[in-house]
């Protein structure tokens, strides 16, 4: 039923306070977040660089706001400005291995593993 992908899905992530929406990545280099109740992705993007996505998290309590991270770097996405990249983190100085995100409760904080 959620076949937008072109290659294998490599993550997901439930938005939990709502539990109809939800996000995933992909070898193809895309993040896709879909809405149960619809057939389609409600809004897919492509990200920079040679990796897919390898990991993607809402922020807690705020469904418009998502990081993405592949092996390159963390892109923190506002989905209400139609997927404008609202901060990014550049993995020039090895800091990001983006294999898992967590944010801190508060939604101030984002960890990377």
């Amino acid at each position: 039923m959620y076949n937008d992908h072109t290659v294998g899905v490599t993550t997901l992530d439930v938005f939990k306070m709502d539990g109809n929406v939800f996000a995933s990545g992909s070898n193809d280099l895309t993040f896709r977040v879909w809405d149960i109740r619809m057939r389609n992705a409600c809004f897919h993007k492509s990200v920079e660089g040679e990796s897919g996505v390898s990991v993607v998290k809402f922020m807690p309590e705020n469904i418009n706001t998502l990081a993405v991270g592949n092996n390159s770097e963390i892109g923190i996405w506002d989905l209400r400005a139609l997927g404008k990249v609202c901060n990014l983190i550049d993995n020039n100085e090895n800091y990001v291995t983006s294999t898992s995100l967590a944010f801190s409760k508060s939604g101030r904080l984002l960890f990377s593993q």
